[in-house]
């Protein structure tokens, strides 16, 4: 099948749950959310913007986090978080997870079942009821691997300055606040 057809599907049965739900399918919405599907690099709200503005005479950046945010809660878009960056959005509901670049921010997916499987703790006694999970893998991509300190072979890529696990020279040792997981 290809992308342009899973696109069309994905539109159609949009249209059919705005439909059925009773929402009012506007073009700002179908815009929006189509733009969404035509991305696999996850999307900021700015980047969604930049991408209909053009399409879309006198879309307001406001507009456009609005409607994201109702694709969030029909469920044919998800939010996914990831330290030092803002929300990016995602119209892959497969499930998948996801490696994320420490230094550019870029966020890929990667789909592997062993991750799908992972044994979760009882979070009943807390009163927590887990319905989906997702892992994020995080690290250096190629690119910046590529473009670190030297680039040469066998020496440890830097993480440029405001990135997690980063300290000015001289500021002492890092001390390491994450979480242990055992």
């Amino acid at each position: 099948m290809t992308r342009a057809r899973t696109i069309d599907q994905c539109l159609e049965s949009f249209e059919r749950s705005c439909r059925e739900q009773g929402i009012r399918l506007t073009a700002q919405r179908r815009v929006i959310y189509e733009a969404v599907l035509r991305r696999d690099d996850h999307p900021t709200a700015e980047e969604v913007y930049r991408d209909v503005a053009p399409r879309l005479a006198g879309v307001s950046r406001a507009t456009v986090y609005r409607v994201l945010e109702a694709l969030v809660q029909l469920g044919v878009v998800t939010r996914a978080c990831h330290p030092g960056g803002g929300a990016r959005f995602d119209a892959n509901m497969d499930q998948h997870h996801h490696l994320v670049c420490l230094q550019c921010g870029r966020v890929a997916d990667i789909r592997d079942k062993s991750l799908d499987r992972l044994s979760l703790p009882d979070t009943g006694s807390m009163g927590f009821t887990v319905v989906d999970h997702h892992v994020q893998i995080r690290g250096l991509c190629r690119d910046c691997q590529a473009s670190a300190v030297g680039g040469a072979r066998g020496t440890t890529p830097s993480i440029s300055s405001g990135a997690a696990g980063t300290r000015p020279k001289g500021s002492g040792p890092k001390k390491d606040k994450r979480k242990r997981i055992s």
